[in-house]
């Protein structure tokens, strides 16, 4: 799925294209190979090692249906279905456990947040930039923007060594910060744009050709091209 969302291709597979039951909520120390029956499932609040893999399994047949949609290459989807599908991302957002106790947590936590956000963007992005009519898809600019600034501040927050493990795995970043450089220019028009922070904005972009910079110099390879 990551690989079609980056390369602006639809989804390959189907909610139906797997029969395996997810995994337990369990820490892995609660059974070995003579376990004779598994342990019931800890809350999701609990973190363990396979926290992550069951909260992307439960939104997975949500981001299978709105990739398919987004990524059409016979029609961009329609301004209804993305103001359908914009609160069922949030709600799943506002609902993520915190595991803010579980010092190992940490990637699954960043992830589970990134996954969304960059649906969010992807979702908004068709009519953000629809010049024609940014009036009347004010909330889509702002929708998009703010999924931009909240992947950037994740990025930002992380270890050098973090981000550069999600950058090499990711192009959100990359696609995150194309967003706000659209905003800054588009801010720069006769039409000012009262809730933008061109300066905190400035900032983030900076920052991230920073991150972006480290990226290059380690692997001693040029930036993939994306497309927005």
């Amino acid at each position: 799925m990551q690989a079609g969302l980056d390369r602006g291709m639809p989804a390959t597979i189907t909610a139906l294209d797997w029969d395996c039951r997810p995994p337990l909520n369990v820490h892995d120390e609660e059974f070995d190979e003579e376990t004779q029956s598994m342990p019931p499932a800890r809350p999701l609040e609990e973190f363990t090692r396979t926290s992550f893999l069951i909260l992307t399994q439960q939104h997975l047949p949500l981001r299978i249906k709105m990739l398919s949609r987004i990524n059409s290459i016979v029609s961009t989807v329609d301004y209804e279905s993305v103001m359908a599908f914009d609160p069922r991302i949030r709600e799943i957002l506002d609902q993520l456990p915190q595991w803010e106790k579980e010092p190992s947590c940490s990637t699954a936590r960043d992830m589970s947040r990134l996954m969304l956000c960059e649906f969010l963007l992807l979702l908004h992005q068709p009519y953000a930039t629809n010049s024609d009519a940014l009036s009347l898809h004010f909330y889509s600019q702002v929708a998009r923007r703010n999924a931009a600034l909240a992947t950037m501040q994740i990025y930002m927050a992380m270890s050098t060594s973090r981000s550069l493990w999600f950058t090499n795995l990711r192009d959100d970043a990359f696609r995150a910060t194309m967003a706000l450089c659209h905003d800054i220019v588009v801010s720069s028009g006769p039409k000012e744009d009262f809730t933008l922070n061109r300066e905190a904005i400035i900032e983030l972009i900076e920052k991230s050709v920073d991150m972006f910079e480290n990226r290059v110099r380690r692997l001693g390879e040029s930036f993939p091209v994306v497309l927005i």
